[in-house]
């Protein structure tokens, strides 16, 4: 177990490394220039911000077999996943291309305003991982298994799909582009999409959701859906 825990981690740390360079590859290619100091804030944001999933991780016995297992995708969220980094790398790529086509001049209170809210998603990001060992990046009920009513679950059904949504729809702003919104639009979306899926799934299989349905009404918003 120990071994396999230690793979794990060091897997996740190469392809947390990756990723941030492909992200990296994608905002400078199309802008052609690695002179953008807006992205290079959203990159080191977004370091600060997986650095710390890692390091929690670490500690995380539950989360470190769950990646180190090999689990079965239903093929509607294999296509779902897909299609969501689709969208995050297209508005990586849409932003590069604004910025150096169009040149866009995002005032600079509402460009510190989204930048101040990406911290806070990776924040909330944080927060998902300390309470929801059972988080995963695809949906699967694992052997006893609970439901998870604390911290942002108390309030939300998926904080987690709420911090996503909040740093995809503040990053076009946060790298000084406005295109970039619409894939990060999509991104939305589609997570609303997932969420009707996910919550299927889970009601099927998780003991005691049916329950947390009713106690928990939001599912992505609060106040509103």
């Amino acid at each position: 177990m120990h071994m396999m825990s230690k793979i794990s981690l060091t897997n996740i740390f190469v392809k947390f490394v990756f990723l941030m360079i492909i992200y990296a590859l994608l905002l400078f290619i199309p802008v052609g220039t690695f002179l953008w100091f807006d992205a290079w804030i959203c990159l080191l944001i977004a370091s600060f911000g997986f650095g710390f999933q890692i390091f929690w991780f670490r500690n995380s016995p539950v989360l470190q077999s769950r990646v180190a297992t090999q689990l079965s995708v239903q093929k509607w969220d294999k296509i779902l996943y897909l299609s969501l980094f689709a969208t995050i790398f297209a508005t990586l790529v849409v932003a590069g291309l604004d910025y150096r086509i169009n040149q866009p001049n995002v005032p600079f209170l509402i460009k510190t305003g989204d930048l101040i809210v990406l911290c806070f998603a990776f924040v909330l990001f944080f927060l998902v991982l300390r309470e929801n060992a059972y988080l995963s990046k695809i949906v699967i009920v694992s052997e006893n298994q609970k439901v998870c009513e604390t911290g942002p679950y108390s309030f939300i059904r998926h904080p987690h799909y709420l911090a996503v949504t909040l740093i995809m729809l503040s990053l076009p702003f946060s790298l000084g582009t406005s295109l970039a919104l619409i894939p990060g639009i999509l991104t939305m979306i589609l997570l609303m999409i997932r969420i009707e899926f996910e919550e299927k799934t889970l009601n099927e299989e998780l003991l005691d959701y049916s329950d947390y349905l009713k106690n928990v009404r939001y599912r992505l918003f609060p106040k509103i859906w």
